[in-house]
């Protein structure tokens, strides 16, 4: 377990066992496959420890090291992450705080945008677009009607190689 969750929090993904045998295509269509599986599989692996965690203390029994530490984890990156975009929307930077936007996450000062998450907002960004149906232009801040379908179209096209997104 331990071992997973320190591959995912790296950036090294378990690629589903059918796809496996298919790396190399994998590597030419998609840009960086493991990585972006890395992102799925460390959410989830986030997600469960903090039900773990929680289960835990209403059942009143001790939790497990490795879930104690991705739950410790999660709440020191997201709480912390959401602390600092926080404090500088309150003195007056530009923080994007629409998550159906591709500019949620993202602070911008002078003519520099700055990606605080390092790429895992797309997540919360793509998750957010499928609740509301909505999608917001990062450049104009018009809110636009958005299918389903298209809006996971469009996640998986972002995710192509330069090749195969051509």
């Amino acid at each position: 377990k331990l071992a997973n969750w320190l591959n995912h929090s790296t950036g090294r993904g378990d690629l589903p066992a059918f796809l496996r045998e298919h790396g190399p295509t994998i590597n030419a269509s998609f840009f960086s496959p493991r990585y972006f599986t890395s992102r799925i599989q460390m959410n989830i692996d986030m997600v469960k420890a903090l039900s773990s965690a929680a289960t835990s203390v209403a059942k009143r029994e001790a939790l497990d090291p490795v879930s104690k530490e991705i739950a410790t984890s999660a709440i020191a990156l997201y709480g912390t992450g959401m602390t600092i975009l926080g404090a500088m929307k309150l003195a007056g930077i530009d923080v994007g705080l629409d998550p159906t936007s591709s500019n949620f996450g993202k602070f911008r000062v002078g003519n520099t945008t700055y990606d605080y998450w390092g790429g895992l907002s797309q997540d919360a960004r793509l998750i957010a677009q499928l609740a509301t149906g909505k999608r917001t232009s990062a450049t104009t801040g018009d809110v636009y009607r958005q299918s389903r379908p298209t809006t996971l179209l469009n996640f998986v096209r972002s995710k192509l190689s330069p090749v195969a997104g051509t």
